[in-house]
């Protein structure tokens, strides 16, 4: 008989370690290092369904939304998030007020209760949330607004972020969000550092240490399709009065340090009901900046110039960026001899250029507003208007422009999808003037034919490319836009 119970409470353990095995192989727990490559994300292919309420308890108004989801393959999964969402949003029931609003403001009246969910990030098979409660008060400035003075109402706010896992309808950690070799909190705190200074609040080491302590022990925050944002970070001001508190959002932009893109997310398996996969998006690089700006006059012009790049750009790409920080010396002087054709008048001339670019995945734009005008405030005659966009764009490790036929994959036909899709963009547009009782302004065949050789330039955005189009060479070019989703994702090597 011994013998049979020990051979039972075996086999129930191989069991329980085999389970406990397959659960820790969860897409979630995979593990992932930096650097991590993100290319791109995918939005997840749910459907929404909102749920409002707007009641009256004893004089207080009540408003409430939330929402649920469908389009998961797995029910159970789907029920669970559903109820979970069912639970944030019930979190205070119509009329209830929490102890420490009632602390707080117990001597005035509660006139309005409003519970909203929000859909932050849903992406890779990620779902963040945020639940905003707000309980508004009224007291006796209400009766001084007859008197011109504004009116601000009392406001109780508690604010909470959810993230879960659409693979298991759990919700996950912040130590997930990141690589697993990535010290998250120091690089949490080295940005709160940079917002204090930013404020112009002393950093105390002893005091920000605790704060961001305090926060790790019950992280708040959410995502959004590439960035992570606190929530409740609170750092004491001792410069303010009574030392109050002040809540830091930090915001930090997805690269290579975050790994929520691929630890919940497998490109092979499809979660959803859907065989459509969802748009794609790239990735957006932010870090830190220099630039330049420069206003001056010359010879009656008022003339600006301006940019910015990352400093981490390539430098023969900055040395490509910074030429760009002087005038067109022909539009300039252009703008010269219109002026002294009408100096007898009073005129206005001015000259500015502005130089603005981004990194997008492996790609580094450059875009160039260019602006000059002549004009007579006393005739309301305008001598000269010009304004003109230039765009390029490199891809990292070429000194070179790319090419639009570079963004294609291989074996793609990629002047008849551009021709195509050209086509069907400059047609639409006619249409609209036609709608709008306007005439046709170009022929849309001509136009379109050869689209693939009439680009000048492009830039790379993260759902789109804009670009500078030439469709007749007797006119100026113009800026069209060309979503990722209609040229097709498979047709781009970005998304390879």
């Amino acid at each position: 008989m011994k013998c049979n119970i020990n051979k039972r409470y075996v086999f129930l353990c191989v069991i329980l370690c085999c389970a406990l095995f397959l659960l820790s192989c969860g897409t979630g727990s995979k593990k992932i290092n930096a650097p991590v490559d993100i290319r791109y994300i995918v939005q997840n292919s749910l459907v929404f369904s909102e749920v409002t309420e707007n009641n009256e308890f004893d004089g207080m108004t009540y408003i409430g939304s939330y929402f649920q989801i469908s389009g998961l393959k797995d029910q159970q999964v789907e029920e669970k998030v559903n109820e979970r969402l069912k639970g944030i949003y019930a979190k205070y029931c119509p009329g209830e007020i929490p102890q420490e609003a009632r602390e707080k403001y117990g001597d005035l009246e509660c006139v309005k209760q409003e519970i909203t969910l929000i859909c932050s990030g849903n992406f890779n098979n990620i779902f963040s949330i945020i639940a905003n409660y707000n309980w508004e008060y009224e007291d006796e400035e209400k009766d001084l607004s007859w008197q011109g003075i504004p009116y601000e109402p009392i406001q109780y706010m508690k604010t909470e972020t959810y993230n879960i896992d659409l693979n298991m309808g759990e919700e996950f950690s912040l130590k997930e969000v990141f690589a697993d070799n990535v010290d998250y909190a120091a690089m949490i705190k080295s940005q709160a550092e940079d917002i204090l200074k930013i404020w112009e609040v002393e950093v105390q080491k002893d005091v920000l240490d605790k704060v961001i302590e305090n926060y790790l022990e019950e992280p708040q925050f959410v995502l959004s399709n590439s960035t992570f944002q606190t929530r409740g970070i609170q750092y004491p001001d001792s410069s303010s009065l009574g030392g109050q508190e002040r809540e830091m959002v930090i915001d930090l932009h997805f690269d290579e340090n975050f790994a929520v893109t691929e630890r919940f997310y497998d490109p092979q398996k499809n979660i959803y009901t859907s065989d459509k996969e969802g748009d794609k998006t790239l990735l957006t690089h932010v870090s830190e900046e220099e630039g330049w700006e420069k206003n001056y006059t010359e010879e009656g012009i008022d003339i600006s110039l301006r940019g910015s790049y990352q400093k981490g750009f390539p430098e023969q790409i900055r040395q490509v960026i910074k030429a760009e920080a002087a005038t067109d010396d022909k539009r300039v002087e252009e703008v010269k001899q219109v002026l002294k054709g009408v100096a007898k008048q009073e005129t206005g001339a001015a000259y500015s250029k502005t130089v603005t670019t981004s990194k997008v995945q492996d790609f580094i734009n450059i875009r160039i507003y260019e602006d000059a005008y002549v004009y007579s405030e006393k005739t309301d005659i305008s001598y000269l208007s010009h304004s003109h966009q230039t765009l390029r764009c490199y891809r990292e490790g070429s000194d070179e422009p790319a090419s639009i036929r570079d963004i294609f994959a291989e074996g793609v036909d990629a002047e008849k999808i551009l021709e195509t899709l050209v086509l069907s963009k400059l047609e639409a547009n006619q249409r609209l003037l036609e709608e709008s009782g306007y005439q046709r302004s170009m022929d849309v065949t001509a136009s379109a034919k050869g689209a693939a050789d009439k680009f000048l330039g492009f830039c790379v955005n993260y759902e789109s490319i804009f670009a500078e189009y030439q469709g007749d060479a007797a006119l100026p070019s113009y800026i069209i836009e060309l979503k990722y989703a209609d040229i097709g994702y498979e047709n781009l090597n970005i998304f390879e």
